[in-house]
This record gives structure tokens, sequence and C-alpha cells, in this order.
């Protein structure tokens, strides 16, 4: 997924291309929380047919490395998606994450991204992976990793970006 997005939970909106990439402290592997909800929420975006989609996550910190993923963009994609590649639409991203920084009463941020693959059991790509390091570095995100979610006809991939590589992670269901 070839992904060309800013990001920002906050009106000042910061590019990927034009701010340095800063080294993040090291961190540990996060507790995810996800409820069913979400899970059906995914599972409606699958890739049966048609162009891949692409959206993002917000959710809540807990505390003690604890997080919860408590709401799923609809697709975002820019026009020209095809079966193996997307761009996400950066302003539609930025006014859902917004809008749900605001409507939690400024405790929903943005945790990170999901998009779909034509495949059963999804793996994520070169591209997935690049651009989803990018996104952990910007300055403007508070946490100190990304979730990336790649929605399959089968399963779902749950990875983190951590200390610059992306992980395989288990999420916890509620």
């Amino acid at each position: 997924v070839d992904r060309k997005y800013k990001y920002c939970k906050r009106k000042g909106v910061s590019s990927l291309y034009t701010r340095p990439i800063k080294k993040r402290r090291d961190t540990v592997i996060p507790y995810i929380e996800i409820s069913q909800d979400i899970l059906d929420a995914l599972s409606e975006y699958k890739q049966i047919e048609g162009p891949e989609k692409a959206g993002v996550l917000s959710g809540v910190v807990l505390g003690n490395n604890r997080y919860r993923i408590k709401k799923v963009s609809p697709p975002m994609t820019i026009e020209g998606a095809t079966r193996n590649s997307c761009e996400r639409d950066a302003k539609l991203a930025n006014a859902f994450i917004q809008e749900q920084y605001e409507q939690s009463g400024h405790t929903s941020i943005y945790m990170g991204e999901w998009h779909t693959h034509p495949e059963s059991n999804p793996t994520p790509s070169g591209a997935d992976v690049s651009s989803v390091i990018k996104i952990a570095y910007l300055p403007d995100n508070d946490l100190p990793f990304v979730i990336l979610c790649i929605v399959g006809l089968e399963s779902i991939y749950w990875g983190c970006v951590i200390n610059g590589k992306i992980q395989k992670i288990s999420v916890n269901m509620i």
C-alpha cells in the first residue's frame, strides 16, 4: 500500500515528507484491547473484490502500557486505488481523528492504520512496513508505537511499529 499522507490529532498538520524523522525511545510491546464491535467493523471491509481500502484507528490510553482501540474509520482511499495498492486520504483521516478527539472530551487519539489485502491470511508488504514506520517517527505522534492492521479474507494481521521495526502482535478481546 503506497500511502503519502499527513497525520495529526490537532489542527496543526505535519507532513511525512517535510519533517525529519526523529529517533524514538525504546519501548515494549503494548497491550492492545479491542471489542467485538471493532472486529465486526473491520470485517465489513474485507476485500472480496475491487480495490484496496484504507483508514485509521483511534482509541484511548488506559495506562500502564494498556491501550484500547475504540473506533475504526470508514474507508478513506483516494481515487485510483487498485486491487493491490491504495493511498489514504490525509484530509479525511485527519478530520476523523480530530472529530473523535473532540467528541471524546480530548481522550481519543490516533492509534494506527488499517487497510485491506485480497488474500486469506495477510502479511504486510514492504510499502506497508515503510509507510507505517515513517508515521511512527512523526513528531506529532504522541504514542511510542503505531498499529498496523491488515484485513484479509479469513484473518486480520495485527502489527505494531516498535523501535523502528514492525512486530506481529496479539490483540486482547474485551
